[in-house]
């Protein structure tokens, strides 16, 4: 029993170790100019387990709008939708509400012009 509590306890710990490489990789290929690895690193940060320290939490908060304004620069649709709704609806770090409805109508605007319906049906809403 023991033997496989300390089998799965490493599992988990080569998967943690696997997620951080292949962040840490779209982070560089965000940097370089690839949208969707932008896309990508946005998502994990917006995603990531909310059970952290409020400075841990502040700081994801803050790369997942980093990153999806990135990838929007870079005329991803996708980056531009999710900036916008980061922007227009729950975004909010705590004590530093960074709610913009003026700022998330400018993505949203680009997302749709891109082709993301998503963006389109925020905007009208």
């Amino acid at each position: 029993m023991i033997r496989l509590l300390i089998a799965a306890m490493l599992l988990v710990s080569f998967a943690q170790a696997d997620t951080m490489r292949d962040l840490r990789k779209h982070e560089k290929l965000c940097l370089k100019g690839k949208p969707r690895s932008c896309v990508r690193v946005a998502m994990y940060y917006k995603m990531e387990d909310k059970n952290h320290f409020i400075e841990t939490l502040r700081e994801s908060e803050k790369k997942a709008l980093f990153f999806a304004k990135k990838g929007c620069e870079m005329n991803d649709a996708e980056a531009c939708m999710r900036a916008g709704n980061y922007l227009k609806t729950d975004f909010m770090l705590i004590g530093e509400p960074v709610y913009n409805p003026k700022e998330a109508k400018k993505f949203l605007k680009k997302g749709c012009r891109l082709g993301s319906d998503l963006a389109c049906m925020m905007l009208r809403s």
